[in-house]
């Protein structure tokens, strides 16, 4: 998971995200690192900034694809502030 390194994140954040994976999720950030590395830069370029929590708390908002993560915070106004503000409103898109 060294490629998280590229988003600001330390060896400590990287083993603190490891710590929180269930077996099931950290086999989707080793194998899916495409798909992965996608998001995030979706994510950062929109404008949220508290990835590391979103990569530990909300891991399966990654087994979706792009398109489909794009489609529904694209239907919630000021969803940026809102997840910006706490990752548990990651639940008005289903995550």
């Amino acid at each position: 998971m060294d490629y998280l390194k590229k988003y600001n994140l330390t060896d400590l954040d990287i083993i603190d995200i490891k710590e929180n994976l269930d077996d099931l999720d950290y086999e989707e950030f080793l194998n899916n690192q495409e798909n992965i590395e996608n998001i995030i830069k979706y994510l950062l370029n929109i404008g949220i900034s508290n990835i590391k929590d979103i990569l530990k708390y909300k891991p399966y908002i990654f087994y979706d694809s792009l398109d489909t993560i794009k489609s529904k915070i694209d239907k919630i106004e000021n969803f940026v502030d809102l997840a910006n503000e706490n990752i548990v409103n990651f639940q008005l898109i289903g995550y």
